[in-house]
């Protein structure tokens, strides 16, 4: 897929895996990501990356399992230049061609950007999961109380896409 003359998304390679886990550690705090219990272990993932002019400018990780598709990370070092929705776009069109029934991503209740951006590219609300984010820190210490403009970071919130069968 481009986006522009210089801009492509393609598959993850194995030679980007140093890459994602620095992107990963840099964002996240860690290559581990937990969504509704469960314990990704990112940086090994399928996913695709956004390349400008060479450049890696973006990285989506995805979890694929009981006819879903669950997006797991999503970052974008260059924004304005619709690498978020590219990414996006692409996981809908493996999705889709693969028979998946849904799409989804958790994101918490300080993240209003995300959610922004997830309900601009066809997303909708599904379940807000209240307290989720307690039982998640156990799993993974590293995730911060307080989140974007110093809202606590508490509840998980589960948008999705349904498929077209």
């Amino acid at each position: 897929m481009k986006l522009n003359n210089r801009t492509i998304i393609r598959k993850i390679l194995e030679r980007d895996r140093d890459w994602i886990r620095d992107v990963l550690i840099s964002s996240w705090g860690s290559t581990k990501i937990v969504s509704r219990g469960v314990i990704h272990q990112a940086d090994d993932l399928h996913g695709f990356i956004a390349e400008d002019s060479g450049n890696r400018v973006g990285l989506l990780t995805y979890d694929h399992r009981d006819c879903s598709l669950e997006i797991v990370t999503l970052n974008v070092l260059t924004s304005g230049k619709g690498v978020g929705k590219s990414l996006v776009s692409k996981v809908i069109d493996l999705a889709t061609s693969g028979k998946c029934k849904r799409i989804w991503v958790i994101t918490t209740n300080d993240n209003i950007p995300a959610m922004k951006f997830y309900e601009a590219v066809g997303f909708q609300l599904f379940k807000e999961h209240k307290g989720a984010i307690e039982h998640s820190r156990k799993l993974k210490p590293e995730i911060p109380l307080i989140g974007i403009n110093d809202v606590p970071v508490m509840d998980e919130l589960e948008y999705e896409i349904i498929l077209k069968e």
